[in-house]
């Protein structure tokens, strides 16, 4: 019994041995043309095109890409280490030689720095943020403003307290409101069964 494909694509997998030159020329001209990719591989552009659109390649060509992406950031990382490292050598030698002669503040703004980027500052809150939306003849406007987390919690109370007064002032102007006796009388009407 013949084995059914599953793809649409009858080129699928069939190309393999292309992935990695058709990978590594799109990585290195991510702008660039079909045309100009088979040109440089002197394939058809139907036969890269055909290659490019298989799910196999759409894979190797995403595990490639980060691939790279690892190399080239671990790459930056590590020259920068190294910048880093040679300017606090630098830095400490000259601590180290001259330590009498640095003034006092800039000791201080050195190891508040070293020990901030280390982890060991007191953490600093910042005040929150809350948007305003205002409405003018020019259109919507939003403000922002600072408010500290002790102030929107005290406004939030006074909030509470007010409507809660507004509730309770409600409530005992309904008690203290007399109802009419022409109502009284409907409501004593309205108990008694109809005939």
């Amino acid at each position: 019994m013949p084995r059914e494909r599953t793809t649409l694509n009858a080129y699928e997998g069939r190309w393999k041995w292309w992935y990695s030159a058709i990978a590594d020329w799109m990585i290195a001209n991510p702008d660039g043309k079909l045309a100009d990719c088979a040109t440089a591989l002197n394939k058809s552009r139907a036969t890269i095109s055909l290659i490019i659109q298989t799910d196999l390649f759409k894979d190797y060509l995403s595990r490639r890409k980060e691939q790279w992406r690892q190399r080239h950031d671990f790459a930056l990382v590590q020259k920068t280490t190294r910048v880093a490292e040679a300017a606090l050598d630098s830095l400490l030698s000259n601590l180290e030689k001259k330590k009498d002669q640095v003034p006092i503040n800039l000791l201080n703004d050195i190891a508040s720095t070293a020990l901030d980027r280390l982890g060991y500052s007191p953490q600093k809150q910042s005040p929150a943020s809350v948007q305003v939306n205002v409405q003018q003849n020019a259109g919507p406007q939003i403000v922002h403003a600072a408010i500290s987390p002790e102030a929107l919690e005290e406004a939030r109370e006074a909030l509470r307290v007010a409507e809660r007064n507004r509730a309770e002032r409600a409530q005992n102007l309904l008690e203290a409101t007399p109802v009419p006796d022409s109502e009284k009388e409907d409501e004593g009407d309205s108990a008694t069964p109809l005939d």
